[in-house]
């Protein structure tokens, strides 16, 4: 009985501990996707910015930044 207890604790701190590491996972994936699409708005403002004052565009900024 009190074996099966222990058994049963552990099978759900085993899955509590994989469901734990998926959902990190994909919220490091979320976040990463994210901070690319707010870096890839920053991007083309200041693309924006030199067209309209005819600064020519950094080569760094002419890359897009993918998600």
């Amino acid at each position: 009985m009190k074996a099966e207890l222990q058994a049963q604790k552990l099978a759900a701190k085993e899955a509590r501990v994989a469901r734990q590491a998926l959902n990190q996972a994909r919220n490091r994936l979320l976040r990463a996707g994210i901070k690319a699409r707010k870096e890839e708005r920053a991007r083309k403002k200041m693309i924006t910015q030199f067209h309209r004052e005819g600064i020519p565009i950094p080569p760094e900024l002419e890359e897009p930044i993918p998600d």
